[in-house]
């Protein structure tokens, strides 16, 4: 029973093994996400479709880890990809599954959440204006608090 509204995503029973063996997938630092694009690298959110539809980061692809593996077809194995989550769990999850096709696949480290509350208005693309209100409240918050 849930408390709240959520999610139900499902993963196949080989997938959950191969997650439980799999190493940690490499990641990296808001900034260093900056000079990997540059260079050519694509975003790939992993969250649901109503989760990214909320907010997400500019030019991502929404590829949720519950279809994921149906989606990978559409990538390009020549190109390095960052996926990125909430927690940093399901990106590791993504990545590692994507490495096992061959895809050069690095991480958002601690995810979407992990980031300081400026640092996610940066990140985010216009999406849904009041969850984008919401967050840039909390700043104002935060910085009055800091204030006192």
């Amino acid at each position: 029973v849930m408390r709240d509204n959520g999610v139900l995503m499902r993963l196949e029973k080989q997938d959950f093994f191969l997650l439980l063996k799999s190493a940690a997938a490499k990641s990296v630092v808001l900034n260093e996400i900056d000079r990997e694009l540059i260079s050519g690298a694509v975003l790939i959110d992993v969250r649901s479709q109503q989760e990214y539809e909320q907010a997400h980061a500019d030019n991502a692809l929404n590829m949720p880890l519950s279809i994921l593996k149906l989606k990978s077809r559409l990538l390009d194995q020549k190109v390095r990809y960052i996926a990125y989550c909430n927690s940093g769990r399901r990106s590791s999850a993504a990545a590692h599954l994507l490495g096992e096709e061959g895809f050069d696949v690095i991480t958002l480290r601690g995810g979407f959440d992990s980031l300081p509350l400026p640092q996610r208005l940066r990140f985010l693309a216009a999406g849904d204006s009041a969850f984008l209100a919401q967050e840039q409240l909390l700043i104002k918050g935060q910085l009055a608090a800091v204030a006192k």
